[in-house]
């Protein structure tokens, strides 16, 4: 062996056994069992102080484009999920108000959007105050940032929802436009 490629070996064997040493040490069972916790409480019911703009966008007469907006009115209920600490279920309940057609390559006839149901079942994952809350199967996904104390509460997170089967079609907010407060 190259007396070069014997040095390094003999110094990462070195280093690995110091590392390993210090390592072993500070895991015990104390350490490794300790679950990850939220900076913040957040479950609880949540809801939309102020409808939230919606955006509605489709591919169903052409490229995709915007087609309509409307407003929401939401709330969340967050769950924690047994043997997660920083994951929730959320129930989201919902209902629509303003809804207006925007000009498009559809014109006046059917523009391949419709009202997602009521309520939409999503799963939310916190790390420290961010969260990411999905619907894989339905493409929805809704990220943002929390803050909360004494049941007091603020949310804002962008919600993104295009989904393809025919044709691709779904709803989005501005950044950070999806907002959400606990009383």
């Amino acid at each position: 062996m190259d007396r070069r490629y014997a040095s390094h070996a003999a110094v990462g064997a070195l280093l690995f056994a110091a590392m390993s040493c210090n390592l072993a040490e500070s895991l015990t069972p104390e350490t490794t069992n300790v679950p990850l916790t939220l900076a913040r409480e957040i479950e609880g019911t949540w809801s939309s102080k102020l409808p939230i703009p919606m955006s509605y966008q489709t591919d169903f007469c052409g490229a995709k484009q915007l087609v309509a907006t409307a407003t929401w009115n939401v709330t969340w209920i967050l769950t924690p999920v047994a043997a997660f600490s920083n994951v929730l279920d959320v129930e989201m309940r919902f209902t629509q108000s303003g809804q207006t057609r925007v000009a498009s390559n559809c014109g006046n006839g059917s523009n391949g959007w419709f009202t997602l149901p009521s309520p939409i079942f999503l799963r939310m994952t916190v790390s420290s105050s961010a969260f990411t809350a999905v619907d894989t199967n339905n493409e929805i996904s809704v990220s943002g940032s929390y803050t909360s104390n004494a049941g007091f509460g603020n949310m804002n997170g962008t919600w993104i929802h295009y989904d393809c089967i025919a044709y691709c079609f779904g709803e989005f907010t501005a950044a950070q436009a999806f907002k959400l407060t606990r009383p």
